[in-house]
């Protein structure tokens, strides 16, 4: 196991550090903040320089939760599954990020 300190290795790093910022300020944050978008949206564009580090599928699920999240229309208790969804997006981009750079 050896640190990868290529300028991707640090970019994926730096999204890990974002992606735990991120998900730390969701729990202050209102449910209709925009951060959570913005950064899906990084992490769309961070797909195209990617080199299939992360799954695409788990970051446009992501994105459609921030979506759904932003412009709610439910009640409490569908909106906690949707969190609970949206973490474990958030940990999945953490342990890849991670596997990716320590492997």
């Amino acid at each position: 196991m050896h640190l990868r300190l290529t300028d991707f290795g640090i970019l994926t790093m730096t999204v890990v550090a974002i992606t735990i910022w991120i998900a730390f300020m969701r729990s202050k944050l209102p449910e209709e903040s925009n951060w959570p978008l913005v950064y899906w949206g990084f992490m769309i564009a961070y797909l195209g320089w990617s080199e299939d580090v992360f799954n695409p599928y788990v970051i446009y699920f992501g994105l459609l939760l921030a979506l759904v999240l932003r412009f709610e229309f439910l009640a409490r208790g569908p909106i906690k599954v949707l969190n609970i969804l949206e973490y474990l997006a958030w940990a999945y981009v953490i342990t890849a990020g991670l596997g990716f750079v320590l492997s």
